[in-house]
C-alpha cells in the first residue's frame, strides 16, 4: 500500500557491501519513466553510476555531505534538457527523483538524495561545475541530484512526522 511505503521511506547513508543486480536497478529506471513530466516533453534522463572507484570521485563533487555515495553500490544523477524543457524541466527532474526514492524503498533498497544546485566544491565553485566534469555530461542538462542506493548496513527508523501545526490551510490563510 501506498500509505505504507511513504511511511517506511528514509534517507539511507550507509550501505552493506551486497551488489544491487542490474535487473533491480532497471526496475527503478522503469518506475523512472512512468513519472509524469510538464507537457510530456521527456526531458529527463539518468546516468547510473556503478564501481567502487567512480562512485568514490563522485563523492568528492560537492565539499560535504556527499560521502554516502562512495558507501553504496550504485548511484543515479538525474539530468534534465534544459533545451528540451527549459520552463519545467527542474521540477520534472524532482518528480522523477522522488519515484527513484519510492521505487528504491519498495525492493527494500536504501536511498538519499544528494543535493548539486546550491551546493559547493572544494575550492567553493558551484559543485554542478565539477559534478559535469566527472560525468561527462554537456552543459544543457542540468543535474537535478544524485542519488545514492545500497542495502541498507542498519534497518533505518521509523520517521517521525513533522508537525501539520499551521502548515496546513483548508480555502484560507489565517
Amino acid at each position: 500500500m501506498f500509505t505504507d511505503l511513504i511511511k517506511k521511506r528514509r534517507s539511507v547513508r550507509t550501505y552493506s557491501d551486497k551488489p544491487i543486480a542490474r535487473e533491480t536497478l532497471q526496475v527503478i529506471v522503469d518506475a523512472v519513466f512512468h513519472a509524469p513530466t510538464a507537457k510530456n516533453l521527456n526531458d529527463v534522463e539518468l546516468f547510473i553510476v556503478e564501481g567502487k572507484e567512480k562512485l568514490e570521485e563522485l563523492s568528492t563533487f560537492r565539499k560535504n555531505y556527499a560521502g554516502h555515495i562512495a558507501r553504496g553500490q550504485a548511484a543515479i544523477a538525474v539530468l534534465s534538457d534544459t533545451e528540451a524543457s527549459p520552463g519545467n524541466n527542474r521540477q520534472d527532474a524532482c518528480i522523477a527523483a522522488t519515484y527513484i526514492l519510492l521505487q528504491a524503498a519498495d525492493l527494500g533498497l536504501g536511498a538519499c538524495w544528494t543535493n548539486v544546485n546550491s551546493a559547493f566544491d572544494e575550492n567553493d565553485q558551484p559543485a554542478t561545475i565539477k559534478l559535469h566534469e566527472i560525468l561527462g555530461v554537456p552543459d544543457k542538462y542540468n543535474i537535478e541530484t544524485v542519488i545514492s542506493l545500497g542495502y541498507p548496513l542498519n534497518e533505518p527508523k521509523p520517521k517521525v512526522p513533522r508537525d501539520m501545526e499551521g502548515k496546513v490551510h483548508w480555502s484560507k490563510m489565517e
